[in-house]
């Protein structure tokens, strides 16, 4: 039994995924045109690998087979993180 095997485990690495996924992209938004931002946009970058730092390793590994399963049929178009991670859990082989 894994540890993302467990409901409340995988709701937190779930939730972590996509705390970093919208601070990458704050970080992103507040860097475009914006020299004045620079500060902000590196605060939510900081922020962002705390909470990656908190991924399990079982959740990233399984996040960088998620661009092998592109070719797939079933393999559906996620970009929420979170959700591409439920997808690889449930379509383990």
């Amino acid at each position: 039994m894994t540890s993302l095997s467990n409901p409340q485990v995988l709701n937190t690495q779930v939730s972590l995924l996509r705390e970093i996924q919208h601070l990458q992209t704050a970080a992103q938004l507040l860097a475009i045109g914006r020299p004045e931002r620079a500060r902000a946009s590196e605060a939510a970058l900081d922020l962002a690998k705390v909470r990656e730092a908190l991924l399990l390793t079982e959740t990233k590994q399984l996040l960088q087979r998620w661009a092998d399963t592109q070719h797939l049929p079933k393999a559906p178009d996620l970009f929420d993180h979170g959700d591409q991670l439920r997808w690889l859990l449930k379509n383990r082989a």
